[in-house]
């Protein structure tokens, strides 16, 4: 059986990194989803989009910081 190793040296079989694969898809499906619905019922702050506007000019100016991992974060 394929097995695929972590950074932290834990065994993942093909058939667990599909699940995951998965999980991950569904997860974004539900996120479109929910920003769907939010968009039909105009439930978009002000403050939100201010927000998101800001984020964005940010992203292209280059004042963000890629990640290599999520320990990063910390």
């Amino acid at each position: 059986m394929n097995e695929t190793t972590t950074k932290d040296k834990v065994g993942i079989t093909s058939a667990g990194v599909r699940k995951i694969q998965r999980l991950f898809e569904a997860g974004s499906e539900i996120t479109d989803l929910a920003e769907d619905v939010l968009d039909e019922l105009k439930e978009y702050s002000g403050e939100f989009l201010l927000g998101l506007k800001k984020s964005v000019k940010e992203a292209k100016s280059g004042k963000l910081k890629k990640l290599k991992t999520l320990k990063d974060l910390r």
